[in-house]
């Protein structure tokens, strides 16, 4: 039996910094099919989409045909610091890559990976946050008060 979406919610349900993480996907927006089974995935309107929120993360699905939504329809998506998480899938096989928690800096559409959760079995902890400077702020205030935190 082919795995779909099994080994990336496995790896992500069990991490440690974002084991109890749930999705948020924009109520109306232009989503491809795809199968999220063990993780709550809330349609919300898009003042809820933006808003940046402790344990809840904008869904964009990562295509050979671009993102989806479609983010530079989505008025102020780019003009903050924004995390999101990135299902990357083939819309032609189906198949599904994993899924990558981003941040998302300086308006100017750079995507940096924080961490990312394979769809395969064997998996170590991939945390890329070296990437980005842990010092730097992101002027990322979620709605507990904290403010962003590279781990």
């Amino acid at each position: 039996m082919k795995h779909s979406t099994t080994w990336w919610e496995s790896h992500l349900l069990s991490d440690e910094v974002y084991g109890n993480i749930r999705l948020k996907k924009l109520d109306g927006g232009q989503y491809v099919p795809y199968n999220i089974a063990s993780i709550p995935v809330e349609s919300v309107d898009i003042d809820i989409f933006l808003k940046l929120e402790d344990k809840r993360l904008p869904l964009i699905i990562g295509t050979q045909f671009g993102f989806f939504p479609r983010l530079n329809t989505i008025p102020g998506f780019y003009l903050e610091p924004r995390i999101v998480a990135l299902l990357s899938k083939s819309v032609l096989s189906g198949n599904v890559a994993g899924i990558t928690v981003c941040l998302i800096t300086d308006g100017s559409k750079q995507w940096k990976i924080i961490r990312d959760f394979p769809n395969k079995s064997e998996y170590s902890v991939s945390n890329l946050a070296e990437e980005i400077d842990p010092g730097k702020d992101f002027c990322c205030v979620m709605e507990s008060g904290a403010k962003l935190r590279v781990e």
